[in-house]
């Protein structure tokens, strides 16, 4: 390998040459380091003028390689290398392709990986760590690590005070650094520290608080004390987190529980801790007047007596949390079992003046190159003194740099890839058109975002048949079966790897979709079934009414020959009695008439006695008249035409046989169904009209008048005869004249109004007036206010 060296205007000015072994492909990626495959595997240093140097292929060989040919099932001899936008280096090789990325988080693997280290800031820009089988580390140039002498093993606590020294505890010593850094041993009884010291804080008075089996104070004297069990404390669980305030008091948790101890003695806190909703507290951390308080659901701040429990907007929410740490910058980082969360400031300055908004943080994991906490610890987050943050884990130990993060300002490329069809691949780059009777669709698409693939999700909608978005979390392929015919728009969109929603304003993420629609599926064929429903609909209708009105005419023609039956035989009980009458009582009558008539012509010679008696006689004569024409009544049939006009022409016709007296019926407006107990009470009365008009007015015309209005039913029977006298036509009884009486008590019976009128030319005039809503049915009543 060598390397042309070019002065500023891009001439060559002097080769240097590197190794003498033998590389296949070289690359330079943008960070200017150098990647290079040999027969061995990947070699690559950081920066690549480095090579420039006499020891530059040392430098290149020496713990340089990335991966050795074997270590990856795809990792053979490279034959191309290429870095794509997002910085990804991808390598295809004799055994497959392969793909490097850097990682966000570097980690610094410590000597054992048994426990979760604890991390605290050290002197200038180095780091403290220490876990149970380890001593104290010291890691300085953000990888060297050295041990520090005479601290350790065992240790379970790390703390920094607010003067910047730090503390380390474990079961049997605990120890102290000074202004340069150096570490001695403070006497300490060592039951205090039994079984191990989970927590050290230090308040404003210099005194420093342990939290082991139960809670210890060393005073500003050097003299330790544990808190008597009458003092409120004693008796409880050790505290799970500790903090000390500038203001004095220092803060505990039990649970959920919220303790505060001022001036020796600690106070629940009840109603703060029903305030903050972050389950059992985890951790507690202050800087810049904010108090954090971290639980296993959750992150709550605490601002003066307010209290703002946090909400992650995207992205995973906060969970299983066991530190928090503010930057001396204002950005807030939190720690979770195996994954970690970023809210930088300006995101919190947001969220305090809209307190109800949920944050936009950034995610980590181990994608990033963060690996699990494992064992809850309280002290896994410390800032260095160069910006730096770290984090304790099972490995080791892994730091990140706020100033190189930089949020992802380009959204994957989406694209829909093909369209299967009953198992037919088709292009998405056209319309598709589903045959008829197609059963199983799938639309495959996919987001394209090389660094983080594993970290996209999808939502896809295909409107026309879905109503709401669908989730399909990391699934890139789209199912749907048996679609109705018609037409369709799927789209779908995605995340970026920071779990924002992205769709594709190019619209290159969605696709037209036909489905065709089978015969018996096509409107025609739709509307043909619906004919020949209504002609099935019809047929059986038309059949069920044939039946209906066969069982319906059977039933009235048995009623109508039972009335019939019945007619006859009232008819034939009226004969009867009409010729008993004829054969005794008429007969007896009118016998007694000539005997009397004889015997007036002999006996009596006083003529005023004669004319009384002949006076008499006459009268009688007149009953006797009037019975035959009440006997001639009965013999006249019961029933009657169903229409006014014909029942009164038969009833004409009957009565006025042999007489010589013209008749007219007419009607006037649209004959209607009238009630039949109306019916029978009209017609008997207009019947009775008819008699009397007949035999008695010496009529030439006699004329019948039928009017169906709106509001009444009328009945007009008129003569030219000789008229009827005044006092029987407003008499509501008349003796010997039966037969208007029984008019008017017919027309009460029905509601109707009944008049005898006199003709200024002569004659007579019934009148019978019925209201509609007594004459009419309800049918005819509904055709009158249609």
């Amino acid at each position: 390998m060598r390397a042309i060296v070019r002065d500023r205007t891009g001439r060559p000015t002097r080769v240097v040459y590197i190794s003498r072994q033998a590389f296949g492909r070289v690359l330079i990626d943008r960070d200017g380091g150098l990647l290079a495959s040999t027969t061995r595997g990947l070699a690559r240093i950081g920066d690549a003028l480095r090579l420039l140097e006499p020891d530059g292929e040392r430098e290149l060989m020496s713990n340089s390689l990335m991966a050795t040919v074997g270590e990856s099932p795809t990792m053979g001899v490279a034959y191309t290398m290429l870095e794509d936008h997002d910085g990804n280096i991808w390598i295809g090789s004799s055994a497959g392709l392969d793909r490097f990325r850097d990682s966000k988080f570097t980690p610094v693997r410590g000597p054992d990986t048994s426990f979760t280290y604890s991390v605290a800031a050290g002197p200038g820009n180095s780091i403290l760590a220490a876990n149970w089988n380890s001593g104290l580390l010291k890691i300085e140039g953000h990888s060297r690590v050295t041990t520090v002498e005479n601290v350790g093993p065992q240790i379970s606590a790390l703390y920094t005070d607010p003067s910047g020294s730090v503390w380390a505890a474990s079961p049997s010593k605990l120890w102290h650094s000074d202004a340069y850094g150096d570490f001695k041993t403070v006497p300490v009884p060592p039951r205090l520290l039994q079984p191990w010291v989970s927590n050290m804080a230090m308040d404003t008075a210099g005194d420093i608080w342990l939290s082991s089996n139960t809670l210890v104070r060393r005073s500003g004297t050097g003299e330790w004390s544990s808190l008597p069990r009458d003092n409120g404390f004693g008796d409880r669980s050790a505290p799970r987190a500790m903090l000390a305030d500038p203001a004095g008091g220092t803060w505990l948790s039990r649970g959920s529980d919220i303790i505060r101890i001022e001036d020796g003695v600690p106070r629940d806190m009840v109603a703060l801790s029903k305030r903050v909703q972050v389950g059992a507290i985890q951790s507690f951390a202050q800087r810049n007047g904010h108090l954090w308080i971290a639980g296993l659901n959750g992150v709550a701040l605490m601002l003066g007596n307010e209290v703002l429990n946090l909400k992650v907007a995207t992205g995973p929410p906060f969970s299983q949390i066991s530190a928090v740490l503010e930057t001396r910058e204002g950005d807030l980082w939190v720690r979770g079992a195996d994954d970690a969360w970023l809210v930088n400031r300006e995101e919190l300055r947001r969220v305090l003046v809209d307190k109800h908004l949920a944050l936009e943080v950034e995610h980590f994991d181990a994608l990033d190159g963060l690996a699990s906490a494992g064992l809850r610890t309280k002290s896994m987050l410390a800032q260095a003194g160069d910006g730096t943050i770290w984090f304790g884990t099972r490995q080791g130990l892994a730091w990140i740099d706020p100033k190189q993060l930089a949020r992802p300002t380009v959204a994957p490329r989406l694209r829909v890839k093909y369209v299967t069809v009953d198992g037919t691949m088709r292009s998405a780059k056209e319309p598709i058109v589903l045959p008829p009777l197609s059963h199983r669709l799938e639309i495959a698409y996919t987001a394209l975002e090389l660094g983080y693939p594993e970290r996209i999700e999808f939502k896809f909608k295909l409107e026309g048949f879905d109503r709401e978005w669908q989730s399909a979390a990391g699934r890139r392929i789209a199912y749907y079966n048996d679609l109705p015919p018609g037409n369709y728009h799927f789209r779908f969109m995605s995340t970026d790897r920071t779990g924002r929603w992205h769709e594709d304003p190019a619209d290159h993420a969605s696709v037209e979709i036909r489905a065709m629609p089978a015969w018996f599926e096509t409107f025609w064929s739709k509307v043909a079934a619906v004919i020949l429903m209504v002609l099935i609909i019809g047929s059986l209708f038309r059949l069920r009414m044939r039946h209906v009105t066969s069982q319906l005419q059977k039933k009235l023609s048995s009623q109508v020959a039972e009335q019939e039956r019945i007619a006859r035989a009232r008819q034939d009980e009226r004969d009867r009695i009409a010729r008993d009458l004829h054969d005794t009582l008429i007969q007896s009558t009118q016998g007694l008439i000539y005997i009397f008539q004889g015997l007036a012509d002999r006996v009596v010679t006083d003529e005023g006695t004669r004319i009384k008696l002949d006076n008499a006689l006459v009268r009688a004569n007149e009953v006797a008249i009037e019975g035959r024409d009440m006997i001639e009544d009965l013999r006249l049939p019961v029933n009657f035409a169903p229409d006014l006009a014909r029942a009164f022409e038969e009833i004409a016709s009957e009565v006025g046989e042999g007489r010589g007296t013209q008749f007219d019926a007419a009607v006037k407006g649209t004959v209607q169904k009238i009630e039949a107990s109306v019916y029978e009470a009209v017609c008997r009365i207009g019947r009775e009209a008819l008699i009397n008009a007949f035999r008695h007015s010496r009529a030439t015309l006699i004329r019948v008048q039928i009017e169906y209005g709106k509001d009444n039913l009328s009945l007009s029977v008129k003569d030219d005869g000789i008229g009827l006298p005044v006092e029987m036509r407003y008499a509501s009884r008349i003796p010997g004249h039966w037969g208007i009486q029984g008019m008017r008590e017919r027309a009460d019976r029905i509601g109707a109004s009944f008049q005898l009128l006199a003709d200024t030319e002569g004659g007579t005039e019934m009148r019978l007036t019925i209201p509609a809503s007594e004459a009419y049915t309800a049918l005819a009543k509904a055709s009158f206010r249609a």
